[in-house]
């Protein structure tokens, strides 16, 4: 059984999307409510979004559309350089990775 959670700093602690394509995934995933990668966002009948991520056996709860905004918002403050939008972020890290 998986457990449950609101808290979203613990839950973003145990996913701890470090990679550039681990952070995109999620955002893309918790903004479309629907699966990106390792990550998968579902409207339940109740109005509440559930996130869950492979191998994580706790899934957060988004009660609101202020909580899925929060979220989002809280993935970019965390993890995008600031004044980035996400698209923009994950695109200059993609052109990095193939300068390599």
């Amino acid at each position: 059984m998986t457990d449950k959670t609101t808290n979203f700093d613990e839950w973003l602690d145990a996913v701890d999307p470090s990679l550039p394509s681990d952070t995109y995934a999620l955002h893309e995933a918790i903004d479309g409510e629907t699966s990106f990668a390792q990550f998968e966002a579902k409207r339940a009948s109740n109005g509440v979004v559930v996130v869950h991520c492979d191998g994580l056996a706790l899934d957060l709860l988004l009660v609101s559309d202020h909580a899925k905004a929060t979220i989002l918002n809280l993935i970019c403050a965390r993890y995008v350089e600031a004044g980035m939008s996400i698209h923009s972020w994950y695109g200059m890290h993609k052109m990095m990775e193939s300068d390599d």
